[in-house]
């Protein structure tokens, strides 16, 4: 005798997932990462936060650029820095971090030299 689906007799079917279990995530384990990540974070701020807050006004004196001026060329130069890493973001992916980070540390250096011998705005730019 077969008995139909629904009714009080009938099996019921476990549909649930079977529980996964991930493992535990601990500050120790990750110690290497989480330094790594906090250093790349505070070198980057020097580019874009403190060494704009600090050296604007110099910036903006010696190439006489009003605030107006100096915020759509630190525009341009920011947009266009987030254009480029939506392509060379996938990087991360395929190069080692050892490399990946020390070539991050090159551009931002190659980028202070850059800006220290800028003679025009052109060039400004692309060192921002």
């Amino acid at each position: 005798m077969t008995v139909p689906p629904g009714s009080p007799s009938a099996p019921k079917l476990d549909t649930a997932a079977p529980a996964t279990t991930l493992p535990p995530l601990s500050v120790r384990a990750n110690a290497r990462w989480l330094g790594a990540g906090f250093l790349l974070a505070m070198g980057s701020s020097f580019g874009q936060t403190y060494f704009i807050a600090l050296f604007g006004a110099d910036i903006r004196q010696a190439y006489g650029l009003s605030h107006g001026d100096f915020g759509g060329l630190y525009t341009i130069a920011t947009t266009a820095s987030a254009i480029t890493l939506i392509y060379l973001g996938k990087l991360a992916d395929h190069v080692p971090f050892r490399t990946l980070s020390a070539a991050a540390a090159i551009a931002l250096g190659v980028g202070c030299l850059v800006m220290s011998v800028a003679n025009s705005i052109v060039v400004l730019v692309i060192a921002l």
